[in-house]
């Protein structure tokens, strides 16, 4: 296993890890992988990516705080999205080398920030707290998601912000907002998908598409949500037929169906 930094030569490979290979999700990469070339290298944003026989197997990210692209105020900390590793090179000390390499490369700040879950094969809090992350309150922060921070020195606790936008709402109609995810190929497919399972609706749904793209429409809008009539019931990727019942809810209550 060999550990590297990520570059504009390999940036696609950052995403491998996440996706299969579809041409919905490689388009999805190529989209992420541009704007990392075009804003994100130059913003101090960081990868690394666990190759086994020059094969990606495992990723990780972060960015300096003051320049994500979530609703999480702080100073001079790392913020780390996301770490994943294919489930058959688990148990292979792929995890824990790619975070010894966020480790060696965030020093430079007082310390590195990320949200758990509890008993999630994603982002598991168990995991970090192996490495001396400690759980921290951030309030506003909805079970099961825990913040977490790996110290370096004494930090300002960040802040969980809201967006400030107002939710359009219609009595005639289930307004969805979709919020675009421009980090996550494979979130940007499954919203795809809530978008064709939307279709099937005719004029019962609307559909709005929000695109954050600068930290001012960040403030506004967060960046990455589903709202349904300003509520978020949606919680991570869902089947079709799980989107359809959330959504035929929401049409019952105002008596669309």
């Amino acid at each position: 296993m060999e550990i590297k930094m990520a570059t504009e030569e390999n940036i696609i490979d950052l995403f491998v890890p996440c996706c299969p290979s579809e041409d919905k999700y490689i388009n999805a990469i190529k989209f992420i992988a541009n704007l990392w070339r075009e804003f994100r290298f130059k913003s101090g944003w960081k990868g690394f990516i666990a190759y086994e026989l020059d094969i990606p197997i495992g990723r990780v990210e972060l960015w300096p705080i003051e320049e994500g692209i979530n609703l999480i105020s702080g100073k001079d900390l790392y913020f780390m999205p996301c770490i994943w590793v294919l489930p058959n090179f688990r148990k292979r000390g792929v995890g824990k080398a790619l975070i010894e390499e966020v480790i060696k490369n965030t020093i430079d700040r007082s310390g590195v920030m990320t949200i758990g879950i509890d008993g999630e094969e994603w982002m598991p809090i168990s995991f970090f707290k192996k490495f001396d992350f400690e759980e921290i309150k951030l309030s506003g922060l909805n079970h099961p998601f825990k913040s977490l921070i790996k110290k370096y020195k004494e930090i300002e606790t960040p802040k969980l912000l809201k967006p400030t936008f107002n939710h359009l709402k219609k009595e005639n109609k289930v307004v969805v907002e979709i919020v675009k995810n421009l980090r996550c190929p494979f979130t940007i497919v499954w919203y795809e998908k809530l978008k064709d399972t939307i279709k099937e609706f005719g004029d019962k749904i609307e559909l709005v598409e929000y695109v954050p793209l600068t930290k001012d429409e960040i403030l506004k809008y967060g960046s990455t949500n589903v709202y349904v009539d300003g509520e978020e019931p949606f919680f991570g990727p869902l089947s079709s037929d799980e989107i359809r019942k959330i959504l035929n809810e929401y049409l019952s209550k105002k008596g669309l169906i």
